[in-house]
């Protein structure tokens, strides 16, 4: 599931990161005078007290799509765990 708060589509990088991560809803915020667009992952579904316990998240945010790629491959790596 992919959502955009903004009038633009996202970009290559947040789609294929939706494809690779389905678990996950991938989507990116309007930003603001203050601070620019952000670009998020919200888990589908959720997490028991063990998971959260182990450094698993139900959003990430990131500044970037490598940085937001990053992050969801540690949680693969959590989950795995």
């Amino acid at each position: 599931m992919i959502h955009s708060t903004g009038r633009e589509p996202l970009s290559e990088p947040l789609a294929a990161l939706q494809d690779e991560h389905p678990g996950w809803s991938i989507w990116v915020s309007d930003g603001s005078k203050a601070f620019p667009p952000h670009c998020y992952a919200t888990r589908l579904g959720h997490l028991t007290a063990d998971q959260a316990k182990r450094g698993l998240a139900m959003t990430l945010d990131a500044d970037t799509p490598e940085h937001l790629a990053t992050q969801l491959a540690d949680q693969t790596t959590r989950e795995s765990a």
